[in-house]
């Protein structure tokens, strides 16, 4: 019970820095730009336009049959692009309410949205940028004079894939190989609230599942459980980080599998050092204690 006094105690100490703690960027990190720039190259002959395709519905609040202000001497009413809704994905620059961008192809091979300066940003639209960011999953339209689609993109993720990054504002794109670059920065103060997060985790988990095993009956292996549950818990974010470029960048799938292997491991072993106890009251405990301290997680997270 002291021991568990102790997690307890420290628990709430650290979900109270969690709460008053400034949460900024790194002073050495760029600040990230209120505009999305994209840097195009090995566009198709003929392209004179680039624009931005977001998945947006009709129903939307932001949709609009037109936003008249965009057109262009070449673009009408009639353009292709204006009449272009398939998967979901319609133009940002026709449809969206009160859009600002510039989708003529600078001699940089340059076009901009939420702005219509590419080099000093007229009031950008901040909104527009956090909506799009948001939703996460965009394409990109190559366009001719008159508006006719020349090459649509595939789906492209606006989302970093290094371990504790935020995106710059300035994404590449090579239409001949379909290569796709968001350029980020890493914040140290994202990674130093990310390791103080996990602590916070940890303990969590260590008090909810020692404090579990009593109507189990496994109150005598609380020592084994606190062991196992401190190891799971390293191991599970060291995983997360480790593989976050290459698979965990989406963090429902990373939750998903991490949960699973953290699941399996841990009634695993219980079974193996639990000797006396059946494999279903193992299981079942197990099962209830994961699930009771995610859970708890989460809804703190949310809270937080």
């Amino acid at each position: 019970m002291k021991a568990n006094k102790r997690f307890l105690s420290l628990f709430l100490l650290l979900s109270l820095l969690v709460v008053i703690l400034p949460i900024t960027a790194s002073a050495n990190s760029p600040a990230p730009s209120p505009v999305c720039v994209f840097g195009l190259s090995n566009l198709p002959q003929g392209t004179v336009y680039v624009d931005l395709l977001i998945p947006l519905d009709s129903t939307d609040f932001n949709y609009v049959a037109l936003v008249e202000e965009n057109l262009t001497e070449g673009i009408s009413v009639d353009s292709e692009i204006v009449a272009f809704h398939q998967d979901g994905f319609c133009s940002y620059t026709f449809h969206y309410r009160d859009a600002k961008s510039v989708i003529r192809v600078d001699a940089k091979g340059k076009v901009l949205f939420f702005s219509t300066d590419l080099l000093d940003y007229d009031a950008p639209r901040y909104g527009h940028q956090q909506w799009v960011y948001e939703n996460e999953q965009i394409r990109l339209a190559m366009l001719d004079a008159q508006g006719n689609i020349l090459k649509l993109s595939p789906v492209l993720t606006l989302r970093p894939r290094e371990f504790s990054s935020y995106m710059l504002g300035n994404f590449n794109y090579n239409a001949e190989a379909e290569v796709f670059v968001v350029e980020s920065a890493v914040s140290t103060m994202a990674g130093l609230i990310y390791f103080f997060l996990c602590g916070v985790a940890l303990v969590l988990t260590v008090i909810l599942e020692s404090l579990l095993a009593v109507p189990f009956r496994l109150r005598m292996y609380s020592p084994l459980i606190r062991r196992t549950n401190v190891v799971s818990q390293v191991l599970m974010h060291a995983c997360y980080i480790l593989l976050y470029r290459f698979l965990f960048w989406k963090y429902t799938l990373a939750t998903l599998v991490l949960e699973v292997l953290v699941y399996a491991g841990e009634f695993l072993f219980y079974r193996w050092k639990m000797a006396d106890v059946s494999w279903k009251r193992c299981l079942l405990y197990t099962v209830t204690a994961n699930t009771v301290s995610l859970l708890v997680g989460m809804l703190l997270l949310s809270i937080l």
